[in-house]
């Protein structure tokens, strides 16, 4: 069978507003993929300035420890963890990272200074070496002096005068220039004084290095920021632009919108006010609103699904949405009764759960040539065994047209004359509750090939429960029209309306509903 005009509409418009959603989807990603570089570049550059910064700290804090083991301060000096973060002088201002390495590097010039007065005693020791003989020459001068000034007047009281004067005054003078030399020219080297100028170079690198990374965390909360706006900017130009291209379908989608309402106006719609029953059986039922667009930007279209036509229907829902999918099930059964001639339509009910209370308005409408002619749904296993028997034999027994014409006096004494079969609509409402394996593959044959011979299905599906054994619900769905509960809503399964959500329709009012069954029963009820 070809598809019905109508579905073929429903897929152009639905088409043409998805092609405007992918052409809004891509210009999309553009703008994630940009915002997504933007961010990676401002991160790059951040770890780039965190680590330079990082690097130049662990060379200066290496050096501040290699200088600490070897000048082993006393209790009096400052521990390393104490050192407090200091400005530095104005001439690294205008380049920090420049500035640690200077820092640094003079940090290395008196590390290595410090390690070579460790390495290299001589000159200290000579210093010592000479003061050592000073004192010794000092003390020979004590001893040897008064002889020779004795000598030199040949042994006259004031020559001793003299000497002892000389003697006594030489060490002393001595000493002084000797104390003089070591405290100045030949003081020795003390690395207490690069070990201070090492600390304090590290209280610079901290002050540079604490700087420096609060000004790339700085630069680096900017970027992102002007990156966010000018993608939000974007976002919203792309969504107005979208809104734009949605209303210029508006005309399509109020054409076909009228024309979907010959066929399956919506349950409020003031057509039910002047109904009157259908003397054509439809193709398509409506069941809701199919919403096409991107996520809040969307554009109503009528929900119409091919039924009853070439492909069975299915709804697939769990415990969440079953009353949801069960009332779905009564609203297209309510709109069969109010679109198949009076007459027409044969229903076959399976209600193994809700033992009938779920389909109970239309047992009236109860096939009597199924099941031995009780009106009534069905909900044992053996006895929806028993029906699907009847079913299949009826089904592949229509190809033999003798024996189908024999079957007509008794299905319905009207179609012995030619009159066309009437519509069969079988409903398994929580399918597979009370199947078997061998129910199922009846089931599944009835699927596939009853309506070719105007058997159509409405399958309910628990998605809480395991198919049975040997029956592949997944080939069915692909050979059906299936509406699946997703969570959140029903979707159809189809290429060209899965990406759009259903709304379904409100349930009709009592009264209307009542009105429907009453004005199509009594006509029958007079047969």
């Amino acid at each position: 069978m070809v598809e019905p005009a109508i579905i073929q509409a429903e897929r152009e418009v639905v088409r043409s507003i998805q092609r405007l959603a992918e052409q809004h989807i891509q210009e999309e990603v553009e703008a994630d993929t940009r915002l997504k570089l933007d961010r990676e570049a401002a991160e790059q550059s951040f770890a780039q300035s965190r680590e330079a910064a990082d690097a130049e700290l662990r060379r200066a804090l290496g050096l501040l420890q290699d200088a600490e083991r070897f000048v082993q301060p006393h209790g009096d000096k400052v521990p390393l963890g104490e050192i407090v973060p200091l400005p530095p002088p104005k001439l690294f201002d205008t380049d920090l990272v420049i500035g640690m390495r200077i820092s640094t590097s003079q940090m290395e010039a008196r590390l290595i200074r410090i390690q070579a007065s460790f390495q290299d005693n001589t000159s200290s020791a000579l210093i010592t070496a000479g003061i050592v003989l000073g004192v010794i020459v000092a003390v020979g001068a004590i001893l040897l002096m008064p002889f020779v000034a004795n000598l030199g007047s040949g042994g006259g009281g004031g020559g001793w005068s003299f000497g002892w004067f000389a003697a006594m005054l030489s060490p002393l003078v001595l000493a002084v220039l000797g104390a003089a030399a070591r405290a100045t020219i030949f003081r020795p080297y003390s690395p207490d004084d690069d070990y201070a100028a090492i600390r304090q170079n590290m209280s610079h690198v901290l002050y540079m290095h604490q700087f420096l990374v609060e000004e790339a965390r700085s630069t680096y909360d900017r970027r992102l920021n002007e990156r966010q706006e000018r993608y939000d900017e974007t976002k919203e130009r792309i969504a107005q632009e979208f809104r734009q291209q949605l209303s210029l379908l508006e005309p399509t989608i109020g054409k076909f919108s009228a024309e979907a309402a010959t066929s399956g106006p919506e349950w409020s719609a003031p057509a039910w006010q002047t109904w009157t029953p259908s003397h054509q059986t439809p193709h398509v039922t409506c069941v809701g609103e199919l919403l096409a667009g991107i996520r809040d930007d969307r554009l109503a279209v009528p929900a119409l699904v091919p039924f009853p036509h070439e492909k069975s229907l299915i709804i697939k829902a769990d415990a969440q949405a079953r009353e949801r999918a069960i009332g779905m099930v009564r609203s297209i059964l309510l709109r069969l009764v109010a679109t198949v001639p009076p007459g027409d339509l044969r229903l076959i009910l399976f209600d193994p759960r809700g033992q009938g209370q779920n389909v109970a308005p239309f047992t009236p409408f109860a096939d009597l040539g199924v099941g031995l002619g009780e009106g009534r749904a069905w909900t044992e296993p053996h006895q929806i065994e028993q029906r699907l028997h009847d079913l299949v034999n009826m089904v592949e027994g229509a190809s033999d047209a003798q024996a189908f014409t024999s079957m007509l006096p008794r299905l319905d004494a009207r179609r012995s004359n030619g009159i066309a079969e009437p519509t069969r609509v079988l409903v398994a409402l929580d399918f597979p509750t009370n199947f078997t394996g061998p129910t199922a593959r009846l089931l599944w044959t009835l699927a596939v090939k009853g309506p070719a011979h105007g058997v159509h299905v409405i399958l309910h599906v628990d998605n809480d429960l395991s198919p049975p054994f040997g029956f592949n619900l997944l080939e069915l769905e692909q050979i059906s029209t299936t509406l699946t509960w997703d969570g959140r809503r029903f979707v159809w399964q189809d290429p060209d309306f899965r990406s759009c959500w259903i709304e379904l329709d409100k349930p009709p009012s009592a009264q209307l509903a009542k009105k429907i069954l009453r004005t199509v029963l009594e006509p029958v009820a007079l047969r």
